[in-house]
């Protein structure tokens, strides 16, 4: 659901078309968990009520750190802000001719204490109507597991930018 830029100074024996595909793997993982934009993640099954679907390591990951933020800021970062998004016409949904009534209706639908993961990774949500969205820290997260990646791969100088989330280590090969 957005852009990605890489850019990163090149060893002599580094293999440039292996560490492409393990970069588009790593975005591919995230994709499949985290993107609203993709029908079959595991955030869209979530939403439309697949009690089948068990949590991965991502979704994990960025729900318990949600959590973490959601409780330092007194409830102001709140995933579940998805039906409001909507109802707005940010999201997937044409804007709706609004009154408080139905935005009032809307709010008991949103609210991260209302929704739990379990340990065996099943979403537990207070109301099916309550959907999550990661958009506000899916991107930064992604930044974080392809710096890692480039560490991992032996990377000592490079930039990693997605969605406009920026992080870099080492130098500038000018």
């Amino acid at each position: 659901g957005t852009t990605y830029q890489i850019s990163y100074v090149t060893k002599a024996d580094s293999s440039s078309p292996e560490l492409a595909k393990s970069i588009q793997k790593m975005l591919e993982k995230v994709d499949l968990s985290l993107s609203t934009y993709v029908d079959t993640s595991l955030i869209s099954r979530f939403n439309q009520n697949d009690t089948a679907s068990v949590a991965d390591v991502y979704f994990t990951e960025v729900f318990q750190k949600s959590k973490e933020i959601h409780l330092a800021t007194s409830g102001a970062f709140d995933p579940t802000v998805l039906p409001l998004v909507n109802i707005w016409g940010f999201g997937f949904t044409e804007k709706q001719e609004l009154d408080s009534f139905q935005i009032d209706s809307v709010l008991n639908y949103i609210g991260l204490d209302k929704v739990q993961l379990t340990e065996e990774g099943l979403l537990i949500k207070e109301s099916p109507e309550m959907q999550l969205d990661f958009n506000a820290i899916a991107q930064g997260y992604t930044v974080d597991l392809l710096y890692r990646l480039m560490e991992t791969e032996g990377h000592d100088n490079f930039l990693v930018e997605v969605g406009g989330e920026v992080r870099a280590k080492g130098k500038n090969a000018d």
